[in-house]
């Protein structure tokens, strides 16, 4: 297992931060997010609505990241514990945030090894 599976419930998901069209989908699944919760928020009338609608939110996310279906494969579609939807999202994000860490690492070392050392200028 690498720092790019994302495993949930016995399965696994690829997602690699350094591959430009990898990062382009995840952020344009946080920006569909951040679009569409301001109108969830609105358009809940009820806390069943609301939770309805978290829900939809964070299954649209990761289908959003990793292909239609996907969140169905994590949870059922007839589910809506919105318990089940946090522990989803948190299970995501704890694995960004270690990826994102070892991409950070490895970068700061391979800028570390090639920096120049004492140049000089030669005015």
């Amino acid at each position: 297992m690498n720092n790019t599976t994302w495993e949930i419930n016995g399965l696994t998901f690829e997602l690699d931060l350094d591959d430009a069209l990898d990062m382009e989908r995840y952020e344009n699944a946080f920006k569909r997010l951040q679009e569409k919760a301001e109108t969830l928020r609105k358009n809940a009338d009820s806390a069943s609505t609301k939770i309805k609608n978290t829900c939809t939110a964070y299954r649209n996310l990761i289908d959003d990241v990793f292909g239609d279906g996907t969140s169905a494969k994590i949870i059922p579609p007839d589910c809506w514990k919105l318990r089940n939807h946090e522990d989803m999202i948190a299970s995501f994000m704890a694995f960004i945030e270690a990826q994102a860490a070892t991409n950070k690492a490895r970068v700061t070392a391979f800028t570390a090894k090639y920096k120049p050392v004492g140049r000089t200028s030669t005015k």
